[in-house]
């Protein structure tokens, strides 16, 4: 009975018993032919690890950046999921090789500054490449509607009037955005 509670009052997503900063329905919308469209994923905020392991499933290349190694709790990595243990400020140059290089590239601003990390790393998109940034809704009252439905009880750190001028100066537009926004992730392409 204990875990059958726990597993109702638990709305993450779990990878063989990790535990991801995301809502257990990402895993619907972050499908492998939905990743698989792309050449590589660079994801910031890894975290645990869980939700890179969900993408890597895909088989494409998957650069999941988080600060310190002690966060990134999965085992047995697949080869097509590179962890970088650094703090993505600090790899910016390196991350901007990867998203200009050949191919299409999925940006996931998910760490601790995603404001900021959107912001940087829209400058850097190529035509069709697509960026998307966590804990979003489009204000408060949307995202604490969609949140409450979910059960999800963690606050909005993104909304689209924090990111309108990036969105506005680059030139992005809304990508796929209600499929994603019902996850609680903003989603924007360079057209």
């Amino acid at each position: 009975m204990n875990a059958q509670k726990k597993y109702i009052l638990d709305h993450h997503y779990h990878w063989k018993g990790v535990r991801c900063g995301q809502h257990r329905k990402v895993s619907s919308v972050f499908t492998k032919t939905f990743v698989s469209q792309f050449s590589r994923v660079i994801e910031i905020g890894a975290r645990s690890g869980a939700f890179s392991m969900l993408l890597a499933r895909s088989g494409v290349k998957v650069h999941a950046y988080e600060s310190t190694k002690e966060k990134f709790k999965v085992k047995d990595t697949p080869k097509n999921l590179k962890p970088v243990f650094k703090d993505w400020i600090s790899a910016e140059a390196e991350i901007s090789k990867l998203i200009k290089s050949k191919g299409r590239t999925l940006v996931l601003c998910s760490g601790t500054r995603k404001e900021k990390e959107f912001r940087h790393l829209a400058q850097h998109l190529k035509t069709d490449d697509v960026i998307m940034v966590h804990s979003y809704g489009e204000d408060a009252k949307s995202y604490a509607k969609r949140a409450g439905a979910l059960n999800w009880l963690y606050g909005q750190e993104t909304s689209f009037g924090s990111v309108r001028t990036t969105v506005e100066t680059e030139k992005l537009q809304k990508w796929e955005y209600d499929r994603f926004l019902a996850v609680l992730w903003g989603s924007f392409t360079r057209g």
